[in-house]
């Protein structure tokens, strides 16, 4: 998560790729593999502002796990709620949401 500076507000959203399980070859057409990278999605918050984030958090989680809005795209939440971290060391309140996307990669196109 980056630091609250000029540009940075306390409340922020980012989002970290973690890796994930390797590519697997897809049998088809056209050379193709079959992707699985894991993703954390970080929500920070004010110190003043706990319902303000844990509500942004829960929002997050809903559109994202099994979204039907990106097609080809499957997308699922490692767990069933955010997870809230406590506070960091100026009291901003930060909680986590891990997710796994699956999809088809076509390569050379």
């Amino acid at each position: 998560m980056p630091e609250a500076d000029g540009d940075v507000p306390d409340g922020a959203v980012s989002l970290v790729v973690t890796g994930g399980a390797g590519p697997l070859p897809y049998l088809g057409p056209r050379r193709a593999a079959y992707l699985s990278p894991g993703c954390q999605v970080r929500i920070r918050s004010a110190r003043e502002d706990f319902q303000g984030g844990q509500q942004l958090a829960h929002s997050l989680f809903e559109v994202l796990h099994q979204t039907p809005y990106v097609p080809s795209v499957t997308v699922r939440a490692e767990e069933s709620v955010p997870v809230y971290l406590g506070t960091d060391t100026t009291d901003r309140h930060r909680w986590i949401l891990n997710i796994a996307l699956r999809y088809l990669n076509v390569l050379g196109v």
